[in-house]
């Protein structure tokens, strides 16, 4: 409480509710409203990861907003143990050597149906050909638990299984290599507090092909393409684009410079973290 002498910090991941009520029950929009005032009214300051949720907050709560300290997260470039070789991905998921690779919980503002929107329009160009969607992400969706069929039944109908590969949920260090052996990696999020996505794939200085929503251009990855969120148009054309101007030397002098300031990045947000606190 207010008057304790233990100082405390809550952390609001992301005012999501605000944005795209249809996704919570009334309830419990209710109670994270009230979350927020009993946050705004007790606690010593409150961590938000981004500029955005900070302005979020000031719809709900001015206090809140004024209490809002902001703490953008970054990874650190994972050590050479923690990459799986090519040949032993290649060998397990029956990967060829050049994919996309989307790594997010099919929840339903994660947007995967504008990346097979994007595939049905390849295909009708007849553009498909060397194009591979590579997903990870736990399937349950608790606010529709549909979501996941409609996505299943959509690959069959349009026979995408050469196309889109769903590998189920995979282990962090399966995350990593995925993304590090990627041609790019897709975010297609219709909203994000902080996407761990973008900044998993900064961090080992990845291509990242990126809906335009605020959050993502605040997270300004250097190798960001951006689309518009229900614009499958933009990103059948980005896919192509990035695809026909990979090249694998450049694409590991990037990967090199990333992981040269790897380091010297995390520091940055740790110093800042404990400045915020202290």
């Amino acid at each position: 409480g207010k008057k304790s002498a233990i100082k405390s910090y809550p952390f609001l991941a992301d005012l999501q509710y605000l944005h795209y009520p249809q996704n919570f029950s009334l309830k419990n929009r209710f109670l994270r409203k009230i979350n927020i005032y009993m946050c705004a009214l007790h606690s010593t300051k409150i961590i938000v990861s981004s500029n955005d949720v900070k302005n979020d907050l000031k719809i709900v709560s001015k206090l809140a907003s004024r209490k809002a300290i902001v703490s953008p997260f970054v990874f650190l470039s994972p050590k050479k143990h923690e990459i799986i070789k090519y040949s032993l991905l290649k060998k397990k998921f029956k990967l060829p050597l050049k994919y996309f690779y989307l790594p997010n919980q099919y929840w339903m503002h994660k947007n995967h149906k504008v990346v097979l929107n994007a595939l049905l329009h390849l295909k009708s160009k007849n553009k498909l050909k060397n194009i591979l969607i590579v997903s990870t992400g736990s399937k349950e969706e608790h606010r529709n638990t549909k979501y996941f069929h409609e996505i299943e039944k959509f690959i069959k109908d349009n026979n995408f299984f050469k196309f889109y590969k769903y590998l189920g949920t995979v282990t962090f260090k399966e995350v990593l290599s995925l993304i590090y052996h990627s041609v790019a990696v897709i975010q297609p999020s219709k909203f994000e507090g902080r996407s761990s996505t973008v900044e998993q794939a900064k961090s080992m200085g990845k291509k990242i092909i990126l809906s335009n929503i605020d959050i993502h251009k605040e997270q300004n990855p250097l190798r960001g393409k951006y689309f518009s969120p229900d614009n499958f148009i933009q990103l059948s054309n980005l896919l192509l684009q990035t695809l026909n101007k990979y090249n694998h030397n450049l694409e590991k002098k990037h990967i090199k410079y990333a992981f040269s300031k790897s380091e010297k990045n995390f520091y940055k947000y740790y110093k800042n973290y404990v400045e915020l606190i202290s």
